[in-house]
């Protein structure tokens, strides 16, 4: 369920992490971006944080200094969140300003397009980007960014 996805294991599980660190780290890279986003941080809801996951990162970020990697930590999203086409956000945020991400709604009323509701082949290329000025990414971040002058 949104409430209980574990985010634990993204981009790899741990213990596939010396094997990935040390092939970047022979490829001479020294630098790493590591996504995180707010949904795998405060996804149950906003006073929940998981710690299983923090701790995830910590020893993540422990394994690939050990292959003289630095790890900058982007806190990501694109396009709000999953539930808007892209990442970022958790669900409550959505249902806080009044949407339904119970269902398909936000897709079959074109307030969103969803990937995860095509089957393979039927997904149009490049269309994520185009959520940012749908209904349900343009109200999250007017609120989030104008929410004084416009909530």
């Amino acid at each position: 369920s949104k409430q209980t996805i574990s985010f634990i294991n993204s981009p790899f599980p741990l213990n596939e992490a010396h094997e990935h660190f040390q092939r970047l780290s022979n490829y001479g890279f020294n630098l790493l971006r590591l996504t995180i986003t707010w949904e795998a941080v405060v996804h149950e809801n906003p006073n929940v944080y998981d710690l299983d996951y923090l701790s995830y990162i910590s020893e993540l970020i422990d394994i690939a200094s050990l292959y003289g990697l630095y790890v900058i930590i982007d806190p990501h999203q694109d396009v709000w969140s999953r539930f808007t086409g892209g990442d970022g956000a958790p669900w409550w945020t959505l249902d806080a300003a009044g949407f339904n991400t119970d269902d398909s709604s936000l897709h079959d009323s074109g307030a969103a397009f969803l990937h995860f509701l095509y089957d393979g082949n039927d997904v149009p290329k490049m269309i994520w980007p185009t959520n940012y000025g749908k209904l349900a990414a343009a109200t999250m971040f007017t609120l989030f960014f104008g929410g004084d002058t416009y909530a």
